[in-house]
């Protein structure tokens, strides 16, 4: 199951979000930083509270793609989070 999930702007500003961490890596590319940052925070919280069965394939500073082996912790993850499920 694949959602996408489209990040506030609250988390993407401020003293812990995406536009300052990546102002915060000069020397890592914007792609691979707002990756890493998304990882960081979706990802570990996936990671801990879901499963360790998904891939992040899509980022971009405005949304990211989950990507979830099995179709309960797409819809665990919308339950938690939000965000909306794509299709096939």
């Amino acid at each position: 199951m694949r959602v996408q999930y489209e990040i506030a702007n609250g988390h993407r500003r401020g003293e812990n979000g995406l536009l300052e961490y990546v102002k915060s890596n000069p020397g890592t590319p914007k792609e691979a930083a707002i990756a890493e940052w998304i990882d960081a925070k979706f990802g570990k919280f996936i990671r801990t509270s879901i499963s360790e069965d998904f891939t992040i394939p899509t980022t971009s500073e405005f949304n990211f793609v989950v990507d979830f082996t099995y179709e309960s912790d797409g819809d665990d993850f919308i339950k938690q989070l939000g965000g909306h499920k794509l299709e096939a």
